[in-house]
């Protein structure tokens, strides 16, 4: 009997699996399920969708690109003074960041207008796609295939670029696609040239290739690749199509080129003039092509989300990258993506092959087949383009971004003519699922691996706008990737000025109305020293002074007063009538690099001097006051010395504000309109002091010995490791 115990359990057990399975099987063939199945993935793709696009507009909102085409449109004066770059104008999106800044330019707007752009554009293709192939079952698993690959293609192509790698950004190419796509459809549905729908394609083609230079190669280069094709393989129709597309292509080009002479001509804006057809220019080196071969092949993995080396720059590291992603997190999902990009690959030649044999059977090939051919050669044209011309390829996979729209339409017509079990459609459904969860994960994990390499740029930033804020300047100037950034952090009112090197203001992407004459303007550089947060190359601060004179105070944005990297400069009386009047015995300016104690000037007093030490800045004022006036007013010397910085256990900025209060409660006792000239002065290895002056006026100095605020029992406070002057003396 009790050897009988285990058979009786594997039978019980067999006989419930085979139950459980019968039941599943009855719940897949019920007759509503492919309609749940389908809707659950549509349900899937938008929460997918909503998910990265979030996480990647969280990363943009610190590139100056994802920003600064908005600030353009802040008012009618800035956006006259606008010069906008002829590759990239932008000019089918110019009513969204009207909008945006309508709406006020905030982290809010940003990523709801990118969220919107993002679900739009994919909803868009997902429509598409079931235009083409409306069985549930197969849109649905081709929708749960898209939610795959979209999560793992990365925000940015390596973690602290500052460029789109994906569809999430407001300045990158989105809905750009859907309207090539629609007017792709529209050539293909005119029957000839003369007519309508060929018009209001070429129309479409004319303001894509106005916004963005890239769609004339894929426009015309796919046209005419499509063109030679056919024709070699006798396809007559289908050569025709293409003419069809190329005459309208080039067409367009000219009536982009005539539109943007016309916004020039009107004075309405400025559009950059360019001699180049593209950005970029040819390689001249066939190391170049082999390199671009090899990144343009990568560059179709990273938009199929099926690249684990992504973000690999040196070539010899790739497959070192690649083997320890496929047996991570992700490495499920990269697989999975890897399938779908292989079906994406398959469908296309299929329908390529389909084309040639049309001479065979003419009525073989129908819209939906042209659609998804059109966009292959349109994806070619891109490949060949990202060969061919000159740029980092390593970072610029988002060229190619177009493969991703061609490869799920001609899967998608691919799929409607086959007839698979619903159970294999099912089982791919439940594999796909399971990548998009690790995909989610790998997502997450890709935008935390970002966001800390980004941390850095961000606090300076986040700094900066802090030192402004306690210290307003009506402008900032410096590289345009900082300064813009900058103004979206301080969300004030103060304008930027950005710069494309040392001293020179940028051409496009920026405005007239942000470059006036900095005589009597009251001003701030950055100047940064580390080369890593700017594109300049060997900016010194000799430069800066040989441009904008010597600033009358500084403040140290990052690094050390002995090892700056980075410092803002202000120049609160405008350019050349900031400078103390009476010069440094040092090389660099003292209100920027610290000088000894025998080298401060201003330390000699004809008349009485009166030293006052107070341990906060307002304890003169409180409690030596009106003697203080009085001693003002009767021309004695004033050496007022705060001992404290008067921190109260807050961060820098707020007792630099009340350094500030104290200089203008003194300006205020001597009638002083002036500014300040702010000393740094070296005491030993690590121990400074400022002391600050009217400008031009040697009567009057306050020394601010920054000691920790003791609190108000002497305990100190943690913001300063508890440290006072009780325990000092202790």
């Amino acid at each position: 009997m009790e050897s009988n115990q285990p058979n009786n359990l594997n039978r019980n057990f067999s006989q419930l699996l085979r139950h459980r399975l019968k039941r599943v099987n009855g719940r897949v063939n019920a007759p509503n399920f492919p309609k749940f199945y389908g809707l659950l993935a549509a349900i899937i793709l938008l929460v997918t969708t909503v998910i990265w696009t979030l996480l990647s507009a969280n990363l943009q909102q610190i590139n100056a690109d994802q920003i600064v085409n908005s600030y353009l449109f802040e008012n009618s004066k800035t956006f006259h003074g606008a010069t906008f770059p002829s590759s990239h104008s932008f000019l089918l999106k110019w009513p969204l960041f009207y909008l945006i800044n309508l709406f006020g330019v905030s982290g809010f707007s940003l990523a709801l207008f990118t969220g919107l752009i993002s679900l739009f554009t994919i909803g868009f293709l997902a429509f598409i796609i079931y235009r083409i192939e409306r069985r549930p079952l197969y849109f649905g698993t081709l929708y749960l295939a898209l939610a795959s690959v979209l999560l793992l293609v990365p925000p940015v192509p390596y973690p602290g670029a500052l460029l789109p790698a994906n569809l999430a950004m407001i300045t990158t190419r989105n809905l750009e696609y859907l309207l090539y796509i629609a007017s792709l459809i529209l050539l293909i549905k005119a029957p000839r040239v003369k007519t309508f729908r060929f018009g209001v394609a070429t129309s479409l083609l004319a303001l894509l290739m106005a916004s963005d230079r890239l769609f004339l190669t894929l426009s015309v280069g796919g046209a005419l690749l499509a063109f030679v094709f056919y024709r070699l393989r006798g396809s007559q129709k289908l050569a025709q199509l293409s003419a069809k597309w190329l005459i309208s292509g080039l067409v367009a080009f000219f009536g982009a080129l005539v539109g943007l002479w016309l916004i020039n001509f009107s004075n309405l804006t400025s559009i950059a003039s360019q001699s180049n057809v593209g950005p970029f220019g040819f390689v001249h080196s066939l190391k170049n092509v082999v390199l671009g071969s090899l990144y343009a092949v990568l560059g179709l993995f990273t938009n199929f989300g099926a690249n684990p080396a992504y973000d690999t720059v040196i070539v010899r590291n790739i497959p070192k990258v690649i083997q320890s992603r496929l047996l991570g997190l992700g490495g499920v999902t990269y697989v999975i993506n890897l399938v779908i990009l292989a079906v994406g690959i398959l469908a296309s030649t299929q329908i390529l092959k389909t084309g040639r044999d049309q001479n065979r059977a003419e009525g073989a090939i129908d819209r939906p087949s042209k659609l998804a051919a059109v966009l292959i050669f349109s994806t070619l044209a891109a490949a060949v383009a990202f060969i061919f011309t000159n740029h980092y390829y390593a970072v610029d996979a988002r060229y190619l971004a177009i493969g991703l729209f061609a490869g799920f339409i001609s899967s998608a017509v691919y799929l409607r003519t086959k007839n698979l079990s619903p159970s294999k459609l099912i089982f791919a459904g439940a594999l796909l699922g399971v990548g998009i969860i690790l995909g989610i994960a790998t997502s997450v994990r890709a935008h935390t691996t970002s966001s800390s390499a980004l941390a850095s740029m961000k606090d300076r930033d986040s700094k900066v706008a802090l030192a402004i804020l306690h210290h307003p300047v009506d402008l900032l100037l410096g590289d345009y990737w900082r300064v813009v950034p900058i103004k979206f952090m301080s969300q004030s009112s103060m304008n930027v000025m950005p710069f494309s090197a040392c001293d020179q203001p940028l051409d496009a992407l920026s405005s007239k109305a942000w470059q006036p004459k900095l005589d009597n303007k009251k001003f701030a550089y950055l100047l940064s020293y580390d080369r890593s947060l700017t594109s300049y190359q060997n900016c010194t601060l000799d430069q800066i002074i040989a441009r904008y004179g010597r600033p009358n105070t500084s403040s140290l944005i990052s690094g050390s007063l002995k090892n700056p990297q980075e410092m803002l400069l202000f120049y609160d009386s405008g350019i050349n009538k900031s400078a103390p009047t009476i010069q440094d015995l040092t090389h660099n300016p003292s209100t920027v690099s610290p000088i000894s104690i025998d080298n401060l000037p201003n330390t000699f007093c004809q008349g009485s001097t009166i030293l006052n030490i107070v341990a906060h800045q307002d304890d003169d004022l409180l409690f030596m006051n009106p003697d203080l006036l009085h001693s003002l007013k009767g021309n004695s010397c004033i050496r007022t010395v705060y001992l404290t910085a008067g921190d109260a256990g807050h961060e820098q900025y707020y007792w630099l504000s009340r350094e500030l209060g104290s200089e203008a409660a003194y300006s205020n006792m001597l009638g002083y309109s002036g500014i300040w000239v702010k000393r740094i002065v070296q005491l030993s290895d690590n121990a400074y002091i400022r002391v600050d002056n009217p400008r031009g006026n040697s009567r009057v100095s306050i020394i601010f010995m920054r000691l920790p605020d003791g609190n108000v029992n002497g305990s100190g406070f943690r913001a300063a490791n508890y440290e006072s002057l009780a325990r000092l003396e202790a």
